[in-house]
Order: C-alpha cells, then sequence, then structure tokens
C-alpha cells in the first residue's frame, strides 16, 4: 500500500518522469536542501547552503545528475521534472522548510550580491517561506522598485499587494517603519491609477485607506 499521497501520484507519473519516483525520492532525501534554492541553481550555492567543501558538494551535484534528477551544464544545473522536486520538498517538515528557506536568502545575499540585485522577489519569496515578514516586505518594496523603473507596472502592483497582505490586518514587526502600509497603499494607488486610471475605485479605495492610516496616527 502506498501512504504518501505526493509520493503516489509521482509513482504513477508517466515513465518520462524519470522511471522509479521512489528511488529518485530516496536518493533526493539526502540533498533535499538544494531543491529550496529553486528549479535552476550554480554549483557554488550547494557548497555554500550545505556547508560543504567543494569536492564533496560536487560529489553531490553529480550523484543527483547520476540519477537522472538534475541537468548541468556550463557551471549551472536545473531540475529535469517539478514533480520530484516538488515531492522532495513535501518531504520536508513546515519548520525544516522555514529554516532552509531562511538559509537559501542568507547564502544568496552573502554570495550572489548581483543576483539579489537583479531579482530581489526571489529573496521576498524566501523570507516569506521562512516567515520573516520584515524582510519579505522590504524585498517585495525593493522588486517594486525594480519593476517600477522597468515601467512593468503590473508586476510592481503585484508585489506591493504581497507586501500588503504580509502586513494588513496584522501587529507590524518592530523591525518595520510604522508608515510602511501608509506608504505601500498610497503606492499601490499611484500604479493602479496608472494602469486603470485615477478616478478607478480601486485607486481612490488606496488612496481612501493610506489616508485614513496617517489619520489615525499610523504616519
Amino acid at each position: 500500500p502506498c501512504d504518501d499521497r505526493r509520493l503516489c501520484a509521482a509513482e504513477r507519473a508517466p515513465r518520462a518522469v524519470g522511471g522509479n519516483a521512489r528511488g529518485h525520492h530516496r536518493r533526493l532525501r539526502v540533498h533535499r536542501e538544494v531543491q529550496i534554492l529553486g528549479r535552476a541553481f550554480v554549483f557554488e550555492d550547494v557548497a555554500h547552503m550545505m556547508a560543504l567543501p567543494a569536492s564533496d558538494a560536487k560529489d553531490r551535484v553529480a550523484r543527483l545528475e547520476g540519477a537522472g534528477l538534475i541537468s548541468c551544464e556550463a557551471g549551472g544545473c536545473e531540475f529535469r521534472h517539478a514533480l520530484i522536486r516538488d515531492v522532495a520538498y513535501g518531504s520536508l517538515s513546515p519548520l525544516r522548510q522555514r529554516a532552509l528557506h531562511l538559509r537559501a536568502a542568507e547564502v544568496l545575499r552573502e554570495h550572489r550580491p548581483h543576483l539579489v540585485a537583479q531579482q530581489p522577489g526571489l529573496l521576498a519569496h524566501h523570507y516569506t517561506k521562512a516567515g520573516d515578514v520584515a524582510q519579505a516586505v522590504r524585498f517585495h518594496q525593493a522588486a517594486a522598485d525594480l519593476a517600477q523603473g522597468l515601467s512593468a507596472y503590473r508586476e510592481m502592483a503585484w508585489h506591493l499587494r504581497q507586501a500588503l497582505g504580509l502586513i494588513s490586518g496584522r501587529e507590524l514587526p518592530p523591525a518595520l517603519p510604522s508608515q510602511v502600509e501608509a506608504s505601500l497603499l498610497l503606492r499601490l494607488g499611484w500604479v493602479v491609477g496608472e494602469l486603470d486610471g485615477f478616478g478607478s475605485d480601486e485607486a481612490r479605495d488606496l488612496y481612501g485607506k493610506a489616508q485614513a492610516l496617517c489619520q489615525s496616527g499610523g504616519d
């Protein structure tokens, strides 16, 4: 009998998924930290993520590639099958998931600053999953700034909504300024106005909420 719903689904997947999913899953359990980085990663991230010597990290990456779970070229690797990666992620406890996402964020900030500058939304994702609301909000704001500079207004709005969703109706983490919610509402009101018109119901509602927060002492 099969007791793990996700693993059962993997085992019933087509042969193209990679054959015996249970065997793949057992091998992947040793390397679960790797898939926290996302579908694609570079070798150096593995060494830093798992705090391993370079030679050991290379060996683990080689095992994943030999098992047919990842493909590597030009210094980069990616998981070949989302289903296998999802099963590995689901096998982690929520507490372990949060710890690994926090570790991934720290590794990227310390060792991949150029990636962080180019993809702050990736850090927002890791901090959100790690439960660090203050950092998640900060990086969603950074991603919104980047999108605004590229005139990618829908992407900008998405990041502002994500940031607001993390703090609306909740007590603010001490690390965030008291006016952060009003600031996010004003920025979202502006971008919604650019997209749908400043007279739109949503834009007016957002500006109204920001004004109410300021008047109630949120500024």
